[in-house]
């Protein structure tokens, strides 16, 4: 596997901006061009839930509850495909050989999906993440200049934004 840095141009309402984003692999097609891939990996957290039953049985099903059960996370990874014009992805299940030992890992399997099959699946629209972004840049344009950090509280669909005070940082050093 390779990671490799790939910078992606966007425009947004007349606002450019460069992305770094990161391919981790990639694929020779038939017609010997490469198609990039990202690899991703789940981890199953409830020992109890059998994934190996599971997905000798019901591969779908079990993916499609745990891409629901890791929104986030597999938000994200939907994301950063999209920026790097990634269109597949692998991911892999992983689970501990024994409940006990945090160390030793067995792979499950690797699914080969398709980028929009996930977004289907989870209803990832990446139209409303350019609207966050646009939301967010037109909030902080209208502010003053300055550092500001922005917090997403745990277990909350919100994001706060904080003006970083440069005296009292100092002060506190």
């Amino acid at each position: 596997m390779c990671i490799r840095d790939r910078y992606r141009r966007w425009t947004l309402d007349g606002l450019d901006f460069v992305v770094r984003t990161q391919v981790d692999s990639y694929v020779q097609t038939d017609m010997g061009q490469q198609k990039f891939l990202k690899v991703c990996a789940l981890n199953e957290s409830d020992l109890s839930s059998e994934w190996r039953k599971k997905y000798e049985f019901n591969k779908g099903a079990l993916l499609s509850a745990e891409f629901r059960n890791n929104m986030n996370k597999v938000s994200r990874w939907l994301c950063e495909a999209y920026l790097a014009g990634v269109s597949d992805l692998k991911v892999g299940l992983i689970s501990r050989s024994d409940a006990k030992d945090s160390k030793k890992h067995s792979l499950i399997g690797v699914e080969s999906l398709s980028r929009k099959n996930i977004e289907q699946t989870i209803g990832f629209k990446m139209n409303e993440g350019w609207a966050y972004l646009k939301y967010l840049i037109e909030y902080l344009r209208g502010q003053e200049d300055g550092e500001y950090a922005l917090v997403k509280p745990s277990y909350r669909q919100t994001i706060r934004i904080y003006k970083v005070n440069k005296d009292k940082e100092e002060e506190q050093n």
